[in-house]
Order: C-alpha cells, then structure tokens, then sequence
C-alpha cells in the first residue's frame, strides 16, 4: 500500500470518504482513495 500516496492525497480523499465509508475513514483513505486515485 502507497501510504505516502494516500498521505498527500488526504485532502482530495476527504470528500471521497462519503461515497466509501465514513466510519472506517483511515481504512477507507487507504482502500478507496489508493484504487480512486491509482
């Protein structure tokens, strides 16, 4: 997993986190947000 990756792209996953999941946010930033933003 590209945590560095997912670290810049916290702000942009942000508002991507609704559409996956809000409560598992972190988990969600590195599942969603390393396939949305592949």
């Amino acid at each position: 997993m590209p945590h560095v990756l997912v670290q810049e792209k916290t702000i942009e996953c942000d508002y991507k986190e609704n559409l996956c999941g809000v409560l598992l946010k972190t988990f969600v930033e590195i599942v969603c947000c390393g396939i949305l933003y592949s």
